[in-house]
């Protein structure tokens, strides 16, 4: 073979024998690579708390590892009072960001691998602001087993409607 005409090959041989030996030597560490923070406490908007979410469940929950789509049941649990359709919304977000990256699959006829589920509630502090804060967190079981396997929660903020939300 003549590499002077072929430098792409021999450049491409060179990246691979390069990658290979950039690992280092042992075993790897335990636990996630990744670790989804808040910069802060303080309660984020609610497209910042999807986002949070999907990547969450995306990098550091099991579904990440799997090499076929498990099929995942959502159980949606837990709604504060006249949130339910707004809040139903994140949650349905979070879903189709999944099944997007074809991380799950959603199939009611066939056996569910894991179920999800997305539980909100109103943070015991109130303010008077124009916000609702609310808790949110995602937690996946592994089934049949019934045995919790990931959880994130995180903090954000809706505005509130001009009726009194209860």
């Amino acid at each position: 073979m003549n590499i002077n005409k072929s430098p792409f090959l021999f450049i491409f041989l060179l990246l691979i024998l390069a990658g290979c030996q950039s690992l280092p030597p042992g075993t790897p560490p335990k636990g996630p690579i990744v670790e989804i923070k808040q910069v802060t406490d303080a309660p984020i908007d609610s497209k910042q708390a999807t986002n949070i979410m999907i990547t969450a469940i995306s990098t550091t929950s099991p579904l990440a590892m799997k090499s076929k789509p498990p099929n995942v049941e959502l159980v949606e649990d837990k709604f504060p009072p006249k949130l339910k359709d707004e809040l139903n919304f994140f949650t349905l977000s979070v879903l189709k960001g999944l099944l997007a990256m074809n991380m799950i699959n959603f199939n009611p006829t066939i056996r569910f691998d894991y179920r999800l589920y997305s539980i909100f509630s109103r943070s015991p502090v109130r303010n008077k602001s124009e916000f609702d804060i609310i808790n949110w967190k995602l937690f996946l079981i592994a089934l049949p087993e019934n045995q919790l396997i990931w959880e994130h929660s995180t903090k954000m903020k809706i505005p509130i409607k001009n009726e009194e939300i209860n």
